[in-house]
């Protein structure tokens, strides 16, 4: 049995962030064929409880790095320049 690979969406996004949020809502999705009349469009998958060739979901994403502390601290600097400076108007 080979892979499926299925694009991202923002629906698809939101089902995920969704379950992430709250696994007791996550009931999974129903896949259906958008020719479901056509002979031989089956495609199988293994439930969860399988033994082998359970579905696997595989999330890539690019981490966004945190503020390092020297830009924290210049930040904080210039907003304290800042302060002083309206002050003085």
């Amino acid at each position: 049995m080979g892979a499926y690979t299925f694009t991202s969406t923002a629906n698809l996004v939101g089902d995920v962030q969704g379950w992430l949020n709250n696994p007791a809502s996550n009931f999974g999705w129903i896949l259906m064929s958008e020719s479901e009349n056509s002979p031989t469009s089956i495609r199988r998958f293994a439930s969860r409880d399988a033994v082998s060739g359970a579905p696997l979901l595989t999330i890539n994403f690019t981490p966004v790095p945190e503020p390092g502390t020297w830009t924290v601290l210049a930040v904080g600097m210039l907003f304290i320049v800042w302060r002083l400076r309206r002050k003085a108007t």
